[in-house]
């Protein structure tokens, strides 16, 4: 998933998996990526591109804009 660079922008994100699923979330660059357990005990991940933008030249990052991530047991 890629989200534009605009400011103020809102974007919900709702997983098919329960947040038990959710095994990992770590931090590379720019992107999130989740990694989730699946009913099969599969692995799968979940990459979320660009989503954050360096603040400063000593690396500081903030988030491109304000996302909101439910999984399937309505956790937030």
């Amino acid at each position: 998933m890629k989200e534009s660079a605009c400011s103020h922008k809102y974007s919900n994100m709702v997983l098919d998996h329960t947040a038990a699923n959710i095994i990992k979330v770590s931090l590379k660059s720019a992107d999130i990526i989740l990694n989730l357990h699946n009913d099969n005990y599969a692995q799968t991940e979940v990459i979320l591109k660009d989503m954050y933008r360096e603040l400063t030249q000593n690396k500081e990052k903030a988030l491109k804009d304000r996302y909101t991530l439910q999984t399937s047991d309505s956790i937030f």
